[in-house]
């Protein structure tokens, strides 16, 4: 009999609270426990085809060395920064950054080596980012 009480107490609260007015930014819409869930498993396997998607390209070599594998988050945060820093990532990214490896494919110079000191071989965005003995102090202090 309690249990019963309880329930029509319930009820009756319930009803009360589904006439009161929606307090809250308009417009509100009900929307469905399936409907949330279908809304993220949708997100989710959009985020799986892109996943897969970039794994099985065989291009973008110099872009893939950088970046192993997609992530939406490091992509909002690369698409705040002001124009030219993003201009300047992506052409690290993709190769196409004015390093003479890049510069020598154009055809704008003669020699693909890296001539900041080292000589080591072609400047590409690897080579300039992590082996040039020119930028090694510079690196060992960035990860101190």
């Amino acid at each position: 009999m309690r249990h019963r009480m309880r329930g029509r107490k319930l009820t009756v609260v319930t009803l009360l609270a589904s006439v009161q007015p929606y307090i809250g930014p308009e417009p509100a819409l009900p929307i469905t426990r399936n409907a949330v869930q279908g809304a993220i498993r949708q997100w989710a396997n959009k985020e799986a085809v892109c996943l897969c998607r970039w794994q099985n390209t065989n291009s973008c070599r110099p872009a893939k060395t950088m970046i192993t594998e997609y992530n939406s988050g490091r992509t909002r945060e690369l698409l705040r920064l002001p124009r030219h820093m993003l201009r300047l990532v992506t052409g690290i990214f993709t190769g196409h950054a004015k390093l003479n490896r890049h510069l020598n494919i154009m055809g704008i110079i003669d020699d693909p080596i890296c001539n900041k000191i080292c000589e080591e071989g072609p400047e590409t965005a690897t080579h300039f980012l992590c082996e040039c003995s020119r930028y090694a102090a510079f690196r060992h202090g960035i990860w101190e």
